[in-house]
C-alpha cells in the first residue's frame, strides 16, 4: 500500500516536471525522474495525468485498511452470504436484470427482487505477487433479504488463486461463491422452499 510520503515525493517531483518543457534544460535529472514515474505508473502522456492520479491515490490510501483491522471493525465479512466476482459494470448489469428497481433497464421477465445497494465499498491488500500488491474492491447489497459481496481486482498485478483463497478464508459463512448472481437467488430459493416444507 502506498504511503502518504511516497505519494507526496511522487506529487512534487510530478509537479515539477509539469511547470514547462523547458524544466528539462534547467534540471539535470529531469529523464531520471520522469523515469521512475513511468516505471511506477506506467506509459503515461504528460506529468500532469501523474499529478491527477498521486491526487486521486491521496484519497483512496484513507480507504485502504490494515486487512486485520478491516476484520476486527466491519461485520460484513461474517453476515456475508453470497460471494460474487463482478466489476462496477457487470454488478450493475445484474442490478438492471434482477432488481425491481431496475425494471426498466434490464431483460423484461418477472423474476426480479428487492436490492439495497449498499453504497461504501473497501479496498483490501489480500496479498502480493513479488513485490507487487494485490488489491481487491468489496461492494455489499443486500438482495432478498441475503447480503452478497461483488468482488472485484484493482490492482496492477492479479493472482486470482491468491484471491479466492483470501475470500474463501475470510468470507467463512458465505454459502456460494461464484460470478452469476443467478446460482445465488436459485440457491436462495430452493433452501427457502425447503425451510417452509418443514
Amino acid at each position: 500500500m502506498p504511503t502518504k510520503e511516497w505519494l507526496d515525493q511522487v506529487e512534487k517531483t510530478a509537479r515539477t516536471l509539469a511547470e514547462g518543457p523547458d524544466i528539462e534544460q534547467r534540471d539535470p535529472e529531469y529523464w531520471t525522474k520522469w523515469g521512475e514515474l513511468i516505471r511506477d505508473y506506467g506509459n503515461l502522456v504528460t506529468p500532469k495525468t501523474v499529478v491527477d492520479l498521486v491526487h486521486a491515490a491521496k484519497s483512496a490510501v484513507s480507504v485502504m485498511i490494515d486487512r486485520d483491522d478491516l476484520l476486527r471493525r466491519d461485520k460484513r465479512f461474517n453476515l456475508t452470504e453470497y460471494v460474487i466476482e463482478a466489476d462496477d459494470d457487470e454488478s450493475l448489469k445484474m442490478w438492471q436484470d434482477w432488481a425491481i428497481e431496475g425494471t426498466e433497464y434490464g431483460r423484461k421477465w418477472d423474476h426480479r427482487v428487492d436490492w439495497k445497494q449498499e453504497l461504501s465499498s473497501i479496498t483490501v491488500q489480500v496479498g502480493e505477487l513479488g513485490t507487487m500488491p494485490v488489491v481487491v474492491c468489496f461492494t455489499w447489497a443486500v438482495v432478498a433479504d441475503s447480503r452478497m459481496v461483488f468482488w472485484y481486482p484493482t490492482s496492477q498485478v492479479v493472482d486470482y488463486v491468491l484471491c479466492e483463497r483470501w475470500i474463501k478464508k475470510h468470507f467463512k459463512n458465505s454459502r456460494m461463491i461464484t460470478d452469476d448472481i443467478q446460482n445465488c437467488i436459485s440457491e436462495q430459493i430452493q433452501r427457502r422452499a425447503k425451510h417452509k416444507k418443514k
